[in-house]
């Protein structure tokens, strides 16, 4: 007897809205991710209520502030006047007090208005990420790493809850390595004066990256080796411009202390109040900024030649944290965890698998290998604001993990 011929559905009938609701997703990937990132930030959308609140009481929001009055760049533990400052990085402050120069110093209309100028910087990171991983691996790589990123529970939070500098870090981070693939597209010496210029800008947001420099300079050497340009142009070029960005707040900060500061001062109170106590303030007022880092700093070496197996333990604990610090507490904290986990893991299996795949990708992990480690040494409760940056990196890498390798276009390989 014949059997019956069935009369449910076939196979490709039933994956067919499958694969149009596939289909719809990738021709208007753009525009679901807008929506998507605008829904994101209107759930965590939070603004501080007034100049009282504990979220207007950052170093870098009190020098906006008294930028704004007319001080200058000063005083970043007001109410206590301490005089010209180089506590914090530049460019945040002074893209601060825009704000509150248009809407009120500290108030809730200037919070509404940075937290909107701070989304706009995260969105200009999305779509960095998206240029950086389909120019090294692959589109579908590319789409997965802008999705990982705009469901980041760590960058969701920064964003919409707190203006901080670290937005800023890590656009400018990325834009240094987007500027080092338009060099690797057209190695000119235009082209890697403008890498320099990207990495300078890098730098003066992100001082700690002042260690990633000499990995830059020898990606760009590398890169233009074998091609039309001298493989020295790219490195002396992107220098000199690098110099150029960071020289005029060194002359700054040498014409107000009369001392040579990088680009902050206060490393020596980092490393001293990571071990032992909170920043003096009340020091700083009296004994003025400069002295104040300095006598820090003797105090840090004094107690870590002292307890000297203290010190390296809590080195190895404060890389730990660095790493998996969750700020949330209750399911949040679970929701945290379902991210991170698979995260990390597909981020370290990505950088063991791909870390020579280009000089743009070992540039990323020898990034996310030593620049942290500033960190280590100086690490207090905000250990997950300052993992953001490494975090955009990681995206990266945990995408890799994810998609196939084949399909992705890279850039050329130097000759020898």
């Amino acid at each position: 007897m014949n059997a019956s011929p069935s009369n449910g559905p076939s196979s490709s009938e039933c994956y067919a809205p499958c694969s149009k609701m596939v289909g719809f997703l990738n021709r208007h990937f753009a525009v679901m991710v807008f929506l998507s990132y605008v829904a994101l930030h209107g759930l965590y959308h939070r603004v501080p209520p007034d100049s009282s609140s504990p979220s207007w009481s950052g170093e870098h929001h009190n020098i906006a502030a008294s930028i704004v009055q007319g001080k200058g760049f000063a005083d970043p533990f007001a109410p206590l006047e301490t005089g010209p400052s180089a506590w914090v990085a530049p460019p945040f402050p002074y893209l601060l007090a825009g704000v509150f120069w248009l809407a009120g110093t500290k108030t809730p209309a200037a919070a509404r208005l940075g937290i909107f100028l701070q989304s706009l910087i995260f969105a200009g990171t999305l779509w960095f990420i998206y240029l950086i991983v389909r120019r090294v691996f692959s589109v579908n790589c590319a789409k997965l790493a802008v999705l990982i990123w705009l469901i980041s529970p760590n960058r969701i939070g920064l964003t919409s809850t707190y203006l901080s500098e670290i937005g800023f870090s890590t656009f400018s981070l990325l834009l240094a390595i987007v500027a080092l693939i338009r060099f690797t597209d057209t190695p000119t010496w235009k082209a890697a004066s403008l890498a320099g210029a990207a990495i300078g800008f890098a730098i003066l947001c992100l001082p700690v990256m002042v260690l990633a420099l000499p990995f830059y300079a020898y990606a760009l050497y590398t890169l233009a080796r074998g091609r039309t340009l001298h493989p020295l142009v790219g490195p002396v070029a992107a220098l000199v411009l690098c110099v150029a960005v960071l020289a005029p707040w060194i002359i700054r900060n040498y014409v107000v202390f009369r001392t040579f500061v990088f680009i902050k001062s206060n490393l020596g109170s980092m490393l001293y109040s990571a071990g032992t106590s909170k920043v003096e303030r009340d020091l700083v007022q009296r004994m003025g900024e400069i002295a104040y880092t300095r006598y820090s700093l003797e105090r840090a070496v004094r107690w870590i030649r002292g307890h000297q197996k203290k010190f390296v333990v809590r080195c190895l604990g404060n890389a730990l944290a660095f790493w998996v610090a969750n700020p949330v507490k209750g399911w949040k904290r679970w929701v945290w965890n379902l991210y991170q986990i698979p995260f990390l893991a597909g981020s370290a299996v990505g950088v063991w698998g791909h870390w020579r795949r280009s000089p743009v990708v070992t540039l990323c992990c020898a990034i996310l290998i030593i620049v942290p480690s500033v960190y280590y040494l100086t690490a207090d409760a905000d250990q997950h604001r300052y993992r953001l940056p490494f975090e955009a990196l990681l995206t990266i890498f945990a995408s890799a993990t994810m998609t196939p390798p084949e399909s992705g276009r890279h850039e050329p390989k130097p000759q020898p």
